[in-house]
């Protein structure tokens, strides 16, 4: 097979792990300055900070911003089965913290932070949890990972290479050995969505929807439920609803990205 040649007016692999390297040189240097912060904002802060080497080559070189960041709308029904996938994937990843955390008990200082990052006591602090850590850090993480660096590694690797790839280089940034099986499986599914729809909304959609329960399932209010627990875990008859529901979620989405690619709408021009 033909190596295909590489676009002169698009990045490479090689410029993309450079600024992956760069971003998380840069995260490093942040987290030695804000060590002090809040937890709720110092996360904040890292998301805005980690897409400046991006954005700065981005724009250096001139490349299409676009493209890379692939910013294409979507339809209504693609966005709302995203945003199901994205509740179902949440449920499930629920369950892998929960069995994770049996086999590897977090640390009580962790806890503790953990629980106190995401506590409100103020107006100010629903609306850093809300707009901060839900949404603005679901579309800073897909557009890094689901748009820059997948997209330049599908330019030049297969598909289920480049979301993999992805999907590692993804949970290698959160740096969370106990969670590195459940954080590579949503960013695989995540790299789906991006690709098929070849739009950030999707998997930024579900993304933020798997921010939200998690933020939610981490309020002991509702992690105490006893509807939706059994024996320290999640109540079978709610995982098993959500994972078929998953699948039915993803083969819908393909069927609707499929409908719509095959037709000469506006929904098929870049912004």
């Amino acid at each position: 097979m033909n190596k295909e040649i590489p676009d002169p007016h698009f990045p490479t692999v090689r410029q993309a792990i450079l600024v992956m390297m760069m971003t998380f040189f840069v995260m490093l240097l942040f987290s030695g300055l804000a060590a002090e912060w809040d937890n709720k904002y110092y996360f904040i802060g890292s998301r805005l900070i980690f897409i400046i080497p991006m954005l700065l080559f981005i724009f250096r070189e001139k490349f299409p911003v676009a493209k890379l960041l692939r910013l294409r709308p979507v339809s209504m029904r693609v966005l709302g089965i995203s945003l199901v996938i994205g509740i179902c994937l949440a449920i499930i990843g629920e369950e892998f913290d929960r069995i994770m955390t049996m086999i590897i008990p977090l640390p009580d200082d962790v806890r503790e932070l953990l629980q106190s990052s995401m506590s409100a006591d103020s107006t100010l602090d629903w609306f850093v949890l809300i707009f901060g850590v839900i949404l603005l850090t679901a579309i800073m993480e897909e557009w890094l990972f689901r748009c820059f660096l997948q997209t330049i590694l599908e330019s030049q690797l297969d598909v289920t290479r480049a979301v993999l790839a992805t999907a590692f280089v993804f949970s290698f940034f959160y740096a969370n050995p106990i969670s590195i099986v459940q954080i590579v499986i949503l960013g695989v599914v995540l790299g789906v969505l991006a690709w098929k729809s070849d739009s950030f909304i999707p998997s930024a959609a579900a993304h933020t929807m798997i921010n939200a329960v998690g933020l939610m399932m981490a309020g002991q209010s509702l992690k105490n439920l006893s509807i939706l627990n059994w024996n320290g875990h999640l109540h079978p008859l709610l995982l098993l609803l959500a994972g078929a529901l998953l699948y039915l979620a993803i083969l819908q989405f393909y069927r609707y990205t499929d409908d719509e690619s095959a037709l000469k709408t506006d929904i098929d021009e870049p912004v």
